[in-house]
């Protein structure tokens, strides 16, 4: 008798494991790893800096106020003849705010000495939210194979707060990025 009680509660175990593993779609991932991309003026062992400036905490009136908003430039060079004319685009990927995670959180925030209340914001080149782990617009890789040519990717960065009252104290983030060749 107990090992029939068993064997029924076995195959009940197994239909209800079965039924909460029931499918409702499905995503195909798909890509390609290339051979080469462009070489890129900012890169991980010399990395460029945007300076945002000094900003007094004043300029923040309430959350969702911004300041500094600062133009900054990737540059590429040196495509590969098979990239010329493609769109390109670039994808950040730092920590995010601990409010908004679209936002860059401040290096070290939390401790002394750095700047409460407050994130960095990037945007793109048409000044258009760019929130962080999104693809920016994408820019067309310019040039021939005969006359090749830099291709300039704008963007802008400005603080923006993220509560109602900010305190001052260092304001300073990084980020890395990926290029999407499409």
């Amino acid at each position: 008798m107990k090992g029939k009680l068993a064997t029924i509660a076995l195959f009940t175990t197994i239909g209800i494991t079965s039924s909460a593993m029931a499918q409702d779609g499905k995503v195909n991932f798909v890509g390609k790893i290339i051979e080469a991309g462009c070489q890129v003026d900012s890169t991980v062992a010399s990395p460029q800096t945007v300076e945002l400036g000094e900003v007094a905490k004043t300029a923040f009136a309430g959350a969702g106020d911004t300041a500094a908003t600062t133009k900054f430039t990737l540059v590429l060079s040196g495509c590969p003849a098979d990239l010329l004319g493609k769109p390109v685009s670039v994808k950040y990927d730092g920590t995010p705010d601990t409010l908004n995670n679209d936002y860059l959180q401040l290096t070290g925030y939390g401790t002394a000495g750095v700047a409460k209340g407050v994130a960095i914001q990037l945007l793109n080149a048409d000044t258009s939210e760019l929130p962080l782990g999104s693809a920016s617009k994408e820019t067309t890789i310019e040039g021939t194979a005969d006359t090749p040519a830099d291709t300039k990717l704008d963007f802008f960065a400005r603080y923006i707060a993220t509560e109602a009252a900010v305190s001052g104290g260092d304001a300073n983030g990084s980020v890395n990025f990926t290029l999407t060749y499409n």
